[in-house]
C-alpha cells in the first residue's frame, strides 16, 4: 500500500510539488502567528514584574517628568525601590540602525530586575563608568560588541550623541533587546536637564499596590506634570490593546490561511482521483476493497499535507532560531541563500525536469534555464522573507526572543493531519462508491 501511495505521489510531480509548497508556506505563516501569540501571552505573565509599577507623564507617553521626583515618591508608603529611566533615541552606524536605549539609574536598576543575569565583573564595571552601558547578549552578538568597546550613538530623542563604552553584557529571563547607560551621563550631556521619563518602583507587596497608585498620583494631581502610575504588566497590556483583541485577531487570519490552503489541498486531491478513476476499477477488479481505496486516497492526502508540515513548522522553527544570530554579514548571507538557490534548481530539474513538460522542453538544454529560473525564483523569494523577517524581529522587543515552542509545532502537526485527512475524505468516499464498471468505463 505505501508503494502505491508513493507511485501516486510522484506521478504528476509538480503539482504535488506546488502543492506542498503551498501547504509548507501555510504552516510558516500559523506557526509565526501562534508564537506571537505565545510571546505575549509570556510577556503578559512574567512573574517578576508582578510587583513593579510604572510611573510616567498622565498627560502623554512621551512627555518628561521632573528628576525630583524621585524623591517624593520614593517616600510614599509601600514603596521599597524606585529607578528613574530616560527612553533615548540613538542612532547607530546608519539610519537604519536605531537602538533601543535607555538611561537608567544603575544600582537601583540591578536591584530590582532580577531577572537580569551579568557577572559580578562586569556589573560593578558598570557602576564605576559614568559613561559605561550593558548590553543583551543578543544584541551584541549581533553588533558584534565586545567588553571596553567604544560605541557612538547620534541622538535623535534627546537631540546629543553620547560615547558609550560596553561594560557588560548580560543575559535575560524575558525578552529584553535593549542598550541600558547611566542616565546621569545623558543628563549631563543636556547641561543638568533635569528631566527623566519617568519611574520604575516596586512595592513591598501586591496588596500595597493600589494604595501606592492613589497617593503618587494625587501628589502631583495638581501640578504641572501630574502622573499616572499603573502595574507594569499593564503597560505590557496596554500596548497591545493598541492591536485590539490579539486572539482574535490572530485565531481570525489562522482561519483565513488554513481555510485557503484546505480548498487548495481538496482541489489537488480531487484531480487526482479523477484522474485515477480507470486505476482505479482496474484495482477493484484485482480484488482490491473499497476500505484499500480510502486508504490509498487518504494516505495519498495525509503525505502531501505532512511533508507541507515537515518543511514548514520545522523548517520555520530552524529559521526562527538561526534569525536573533546575525553574525553574518551579507555575503555569508548570499552563500546561504545561494546554496537554497542551487538546490531548489537541482530538486525542480530532478522533479520536473522530466515528463513534466511537453516533449520538445524535456531537452537538457531547455530544461535547465527553466530550473534555473525556479532556483532564482526560490533565492530572491527566501532572502526577500529572510531580510524582512530578521529586521521585524530585530528591530522589536518582543520578538527577539522569537522562539517556536513544541506546542506550536504540534498545533501545526494536529493542523496538517486535519488538512490532509479533511481534504481526502471527500474524494476517497466518492472513489469508493464508484463501481468497477462506471471506472473502466471513464478513459473509454
Amino acid at each position: 500500500m505505501l508503494h502505491l501511495i508513493w507511485k501516486n505521489l510522484v506521478r504528476n510531480r509538480r503539482r504535488n510539488l506546488l502543492t506542498v509548497l503551498s501547504i509548507a508556506f501555510s504552516m510558516l505563516i500559523l506557526i509565526t502567528l501562534q508564537t506571537v501569540l505565545t510571546e505575549i501571552k509570556q510577556i503578559s505573565q512574567t512573574d517578576p514584574r508582578n510587583l513593579r509599577l510604572y510611573i510616567r507623564q498622565a498627560n502623554s507617553w512621551f512627555e518628561l517628568l521632573p528628576s525630583s521626583y524621585e524623591q517624593r515618591i520614593s517616600k510614599a508608603p509601600g514603596v521599597t525601590k524606585i529607578c528613574a529611566w530616560t527612553q533615548y533615541s540613538g542612532v547607530y552606524r546608519d539610519e537604519s540602525e536605531i537602538l533601543p536605549t535607555v538611561g537608567i539609574d544603575p544600582e537601583p536598576f540591578l536591584d530590582m530586575y532580577t531577572e537580569i543575569h551579568i557577572p559580578p565583573d562586569q556589573a560593578m564595571a558598570f557602576l564605576n563608568s559614568p559613561n559605561g552601558a550593558i548590553a543583551n547578549q543578543n544584541l551584541a552578538t549581533r553588533h558584534g560588541w565586545t567588553l571596553g568597546e567604544t560605541i557612538i550613538l547620534k541622538g535623535n530623542s534627546p537631540p546629543v550623541d553620547l560615547e558609550l563604552i560596553i561594560a557588560g553584557i548580560f543575559t535575560s529571563d524575558v525578552v529584553d533587546n535593549t542598550l541600558y547607560f547611566d542616565r546621569k551621563y545623558l543628563d549631563q550631556a543636556m547641561g543638568d536637564w533635569g528631566k527623566v521619563g519617568g519611574y520604575w518602583v516596586e512595592a513591598r507587596s501586591s496588596e500595597v499596590i493600589p494604595e501606592i497608585i492613589k497617593h503618587v498620583d494625587s501628589i502631583f494631581h495638581n501640578s504641572s506634570f501630574p502622573t499616572k502610575t499603573v502595574a507594569e504588566r499593564a503597560v505590557t497590556l496596554e500596548f497591545l490593546s493598541w492591536l485590539g483583541n490579539i486572539n482574535l485577531l490572530i485565531g481570525v487570519v489562522s482561519s483565513i490561511v488554513l481555510f485557503t490552503i484546505l480548498m487548495v489541498v481538496g482541489n489537488t486531491m480531487a484531480m487526482s482521483v479523477r484522474e485515477k478513476r480507470r486505476e482505479m476499477g482496474i484495482l477493484r477488479s484485482l480484488g482490491f476493497r473499497s476500505r484499500q481505496i480510502l486508504v490509498l486516497i487518504v494516505g495519498e492526502g495525509l503525505a502531501l499535507a505532512l511533508t507541507g508540515w515537515l518543511f514548514g513548522c520545522l523548517g520555520g522553527k530552524l529559521i526562527y532560531a538561526l534569525i536573533p544570530r546575525t553574525l553574518m554579514n551579507q555575503f555569508e548571507i548570499a552563500i546561504i541563500w545561494g546554496l537554497c538557490g542551487v538546490a531548489v534548481t537541482v530538486s525542480s530539474y530532478l522533479l520536473i525536469g522530466k515528463n513534466e513538460f511537453s516533449p520538445s522542453l524535456t531537452a537538457w538544454h531547455r530544461t535547465v534555464p527553466v530550473s534555473l529560473l525556479i532556483g532564482m525564483a526560490g533565492f530572491i523569494i527566501g532572502s526577500m522573507f529572510y531580510l524582512f523577517a530578521s529586521n521585524m524581529i530585530n528591530a522589536s522587543p518582543l520578538l527577539y526572543g522569537f522562539k517556536v515552542t513544541v506546542e506550536t509545532v504540534s498545533i501545526g502537526l494536529i493542523a496538517a493531519v486535519v488538512l490532509g485527512l479533511v481534504s481526502s475524505t471527500v474524494p476517497a468516499l466518492r472513489a469508493m462508491r464508484l463501481s468497477v464498471a462506471e471506472a473502466l468505463r471513464t478513459l473509454g
